[in-house]
Parts: C-alpha cells; sequence; structure tokens
C-alpha cells in the first residue's frame, strides 16, 4: 500500500515539475500530463533528435533515456555542476519541481547555448557514475544471478549451483 502511495506522490510531482518546465520553455503546461506527448515535447524542448524517441520504446534503455533526459534538461537550464546533475538523477521528480518553481532558472533553447567544456576529471565521473547506474538498473531489471544456498530445490538444482 505504502508503495503504491509513494508511486502515485512520484507521479504527480514529476508530472507538475514537468509541465512548470514546460511552462518556463513557453510550451502549454497542460501538455505535460498527456502521456507520450509530453515525451515528445519534452525531447523537443531539450532540443535531442529522432532517435531518442526510439530509445523510449527500448525496454531498460528507456530508463537510462529518461535520467539523461533530466540530464538535459538541467542543461538548458544552464545547470552543468557535477552535484547538481547527479541530484537531478537521484532525484529527478524533486530536481523538475526544483528547476520549475526557482524564479532564477530560466530556459535557454538549445541552439542558444554556448558549448560547454568539461574537464577530463568530469568527464572520467561522468563515465563512472553511468556505470554505476547501468550496472545497478542492469541488475535489477535485466540479469540477476542467484546462488542455490540449500537443498530445497534438489531433484532440479543442486546446492551451490548458480542460477541466470
Amino acid at each position: 500500500m505504502i508503495y503504491n502511495i509513494l508511486l502515485v506522490l512520484y507521479l504527480v510531482c514529476f508530472l507538475i515539475g514537468l509541465a512548470l518546465v514546460f511552462r518556463k520553455a513557453q510550451v502549454a503546461a497542460w501538455k505535460a500530463f498527456i502521456p507520450v506527448y509530453n515525451i515528445v515535447l519534452w525531447i523537443k524542448i531539450c532540443g535531442k533528435d529522432w532517435r531518442w524517441y526510439i530509445y523510449f520504446l527500448v525496454a531498460a534503455i528507456n530508463i537510462f533515456t529518461f535520467l539523461l533526459l533530466v540530464v538535459e534538461t538541467a542543461k538548458v537550464f544552464r545547470r552543468y555542476g557535477l552535484i547538481e546533475q547527479t541530484i537531478s538523477v537521484i532525484l529527478p521528480w524533486a530536481y523538475l519541481l526544483y528547476l520549475g518553481l526557482n524564479k532564477k532558472m530560466v530556459y535557454t533553447n538549445p541552439k542558444d547555448l554556448p558549448p560547454h567544456k568539461v574537464s577530463n576529471a568530469r568527464e572520467w565521473a561522468d563515465a563512472l557514475i553511468f556505470a554505476l547506474i547501468a550496472a545497478v538498473v542492469i541488475r535489477n531489471n535485466v540479469v540477476e544471478f542467484y546462488n542455490i544456498p540449500s537443498s530445497s530445490m534438489e531433484k532440479s538444482l543442486l546446492t551451490g549451483d548458480y542460477v541466470m
């Protein structure tokens, strides 16, 4: 029961945050509440190409695409810091609310953004964070290895066997 309440709260906060971001990007806020169409508009707001639509259709890849789109949303608000982008990945629903409610945050069209250079250390940190998130998502949703700890399944599996 508590899980369902938290899930609904997460979705409502995410949609409200997305509506506030849409409003700052000069898109009607009500469009954030239309399933699928809100993702199409969100991808356009972030200035990404047609491949991102396909990424959202592929299972497990769509989780990474969603998180990357939150980071890209931070970039169109000129938020490039590693800590801030990490927070946007960990708490996307709260981060979108933050962007939408903070009056200091101003949307910039991706075509008007100046090129942003990152250091080698930042590139490594980004790669390590992505690898960590990828490992957790893949391990939880795609494949997991289990060790048979007892003889409860002895007719088909032996103690100490591994199952994928």
